[in-house]
């Protein structure tokens, strides 16, 4: 429930502000509004993932998250390749997006079952409390993952209010190398 109602407050924020923000290229004859929602959503619809990420993780099964990161790596880069060949422009990182999340539920969703579960029993002895075991440490890792968030996305942006769509381009490029080079060595992806 959380993590739904901050993917929506995400969408909606972030979605609005990005949004007000490129209106200013819209004069260049570009149009960023459409590719900026569909990419708000879909990383709105990846926060939802977090959790189930998260308990895999907490119950030893990293070896399994990273073998599903990699599944998520490979299907996504090739629809992103296919949204370039085919003409999506902006909307190849939106793609991208949509793509890790759809590859993402069809292998973490499955994975997570018996935690599903073991949060449905009812008896006092697998009773599990969010306020006790989960939010001491989950809003710092929220304001984290924020934060990181910001500083990690925020250069294509700027990069393409400031400087125009090629240098937003190499830019973009240049982010996504350092992204895929540091997941692949066990980083954490922003």
């Amino acid at each position: 429930f959380w993590y739904l109602a901050l993917a929506i407050i995400f969408f909606v924020f972030v979605g609005g502000v990005g949004y007000l923000f490129l209106l200013q290229r819209q004069s260049l004859g570009i149009d960023t509004g459409k590719p900026w929602w569909f990419l708000c959503l879909a990383f709105a619809f990846s926060v939802v993932l977090l959790p189930i990420r998260s308990f895999l993780e907490g119950s030893n099964q990293i070896a399994r998250v990273r073998l599903i990161d990699l599944n998520i790596s490979v299907f996504s880069s090739i629809a992103g390749w296919i949204a370039i060949v085919e003409g999506a422009s902006l909307y190849a990182i939106g793609i991208i997006s949509i793509a890790r999340v759809l590859v993402g539920v069809l292998m973490l969703v499955p994975a997570a079952v018996p935690f599903f579960r073991i949060m449905g029993l009812r008896s006092e002895e697998y009773r599990i409390s969010w306020r006790r075991d989960f939010w001491p440490q989950q809003w710092r890792i929220g304001v984290s993952w924020f934060s990181g968030y910001f500083m990690f996305q925020m250069f294509v942006p700027l990069m393409f209010q400031l400087r125009g769509p090629l240098a937003a381009g190499r830019v973009g490029v240049t982010v996504q190398i350092y992204n895929a080079k540091n997941t692949s060595n066990g980083g954490v992806e922003n």
